[in-house]
């Protein structure tokens, strides 16, 4: 087994995993780092960012149309609740993350939907 070099690459990132990977640490670093205020912008921030990184993505289409633009929209859409998904994931059970860090004032992981 060969150990990659490097975590992300321009083809990882324009993956489904990807992407929404970028997106979910994305938006955590940023709720972290402007701590409960920023809890509230958490999904906007993320569907802006996974619609932007799929029109990104158009970049490597060759001849584009109105339905390149339009399928990239929708795979902003999936790329978003797939970050949606790994975040309910890691913030979900026993209540340790999300709400520890509503006492706190600041948490890396914080429920994106009440």
């Amino acid at each position: 087994m060969t150990v990659p070099e490097e975590l992300f690459t321009p083809e990882s990132l324009l993956s489904l995993a990807g992407s929404a990977t970028a997106v979910w640490i994305f938006t955590n670093v940023l709720g972290y780092l402007i701590g409960n205020a920023f809890n509230p912008a958490r999904k906007w921030v993320a569907i802006v960012t996974s619609i932007a990184l799929a029109f990104i993505g158009t970049r490597v289409v060759q001849d584009r149309d109105g339905m390149t633009y339009l399928v990239a929209f929708f795979n902003g859409l999936v790329i978003f609740l797939t970050a949606v998904g790994e975040n309910t994931v890691l913030t979900a059970g026993s209540g340790g993350g999300a709400a520890l860090n509503q006492d706190r004032g600041r948490g890396f992981l914080a429920r994106w939907f009440d």
